[in-house]
């Protein structure tokens, strides 16, 4: 019986490898750890363990927190109040920059607020982030359309190195600046 204790142990290290913060794993890699008798690993692997638990915690409080200074924003968007709907985006966003909706929300807002600049980069920010929202891409375009003469955007500014190596991220950006959006 040891002896499968220990294969299970070899078992779960090698999975723990592959997914560290996998809190399946890690309960069972330090339970078998104990019974292998190997009581300090499995303290190290038990401590991991609430680490992620309390990432795991603090990111659903974050959510909540952004999902909830959001819809205060969208609130005060509505009531006309466009400043104090900009100051909930953007501790919104603050809580869960990877947002797309949340950074929408705050880009319509910079934009009615005739922060331009900020608000068209901040669109074309969300929309590397769902390159395939044909909405985002749709707004992007009206706004650049509105824009002031003068308005430059930071990805319109940027210099393009063509010997470089891109990124996914990188090609689109060249892609949008081709298509002039």
């Amino acid at each position: 019986k040891q002896n499968q204790v220990h294969q299970a142990a070899l078992h779960l290290e090698q999975a723990y490898r592959i997914d560290a913060n996998d809190q399946s794993i890690l309960n069972a890699f330090q339970r078998a750890l104990r019974r292998d008798g190997r009581i300090q690993e499995a303290e190290e692997v038990k401590r991991k363990l609430a680490e992620v638990l309390r990432k795991r915690d603090e990111s659903t409080r974050n959510e909540l927190a952004s999902t909830r200074a959001n819809n205060e924003g969208v609130q005060l968007q509505k009531e006309g109040d466009l400043t104090g709907a900009l100051k909930k985006y953007r501790a919104a966003l603050a809580l869960n920059p990877a947002s797309v909706p949340i950074r929408v929300n705050l880009a319509v807002a910079l934009l009615r607020l005739g922060y331009w600049t900020d608000g068209l980069n901040t669109l074309h920010d969300a929309l590397l982030r769902d390159v395939s929202n044909t909405k985002i891409r749709a707004a992007l375009k009206d706004a650049l359309e509105q824009a002031p003469a003068g308005t430059a955007p930071r990805w319109k500014e940027e210099p393009v190195d063509l010997s470089a190596r891109w990124s996914q991220t990188e090609c689109y950006k060249l892609f949008l600046r081709a298509l002039d959006c």
